[in-house]
């Protein structure tokens, strides 16, 4: 008894790995519908080390990046009440949600470019390096940030690099529905 007590995990952790071997991991709805799972159960956990160790884990399993795993599993608002009693609409997650196409940071980017408004409130005031893991993304980040209505402007003539990234983000289907109603 001494010995099953002594390498029983946590709670949360038995309760994570629970969900991570029923979920259908082969498709991007069994990892949406894992997501839903976990929101509650991430949910009751205060913010700590083991905390921070599954949601590494889970990203990890998903092949996702944390801070997009992170973000998912932050409680929605609740809906306040203003001063005058009228409810405040709980604010829209800077992060795409789990049931969008964004499972990475390149369809993050494609969905800033497609969403000028979400690109503003996601990248502004945040640091890009937390966002982004790939160098080339940053770049294209900041350019996108300073740029979100116009995302071909001033895109510097000698930066091939970041010339052919942000044209090949707008070379998507949501990128070109963006560049033919706001560019």
């Amino acid at each position: 008894m001494r010995a099953l007590i002594a390498s029983a995990h946590a709670f949360e952790r038995f309760h994570v790995q629970q969900h991570l071997d029923r979920a259908d991991l082969s498709c991007a709805e069994g990892k949406d519908q894992l997501v839903r799972e976990l929101r509650p159960v991430f949910a009751e956990m205060p913010s700590s080390a083991v905390r921070e160790d599954l949601v590494e884990g889970v990203a990890a399993t998903l092949e996702l990046q944390p801070v997009l795993v992170r973000s998912w599993m932050t409680p929605a608002p609740d809906v306040r009440a203003q001063d005058n009693g009228a409810p405040v609409a709980p604010r829209r997650e800077p992060y795409p949600s789990p049931e969008s196409a964004a499972t990475d940071e390149r369809s993050l980017l494609v969905r800033c470019i497609s969403d000028p408004a979400d690109a503003c409130a996601l990248l502004a005031g945040r640091s890009l390096e937390e966002l982004f893991g790939d160098v080339l993304h940053r770049r294209g980040a900041a350019h996108i940030r300073d740029h979100p209505t116009t995302p071909t402007a001033d895109l510097p003539a000698d930066d091939h690099e970041l010339v052919s990234f942000i044209t090949g983000l707008l070379g998507t289907p949501a990128g070109r529905d963006a560049q033919s109603t706001g560019d």
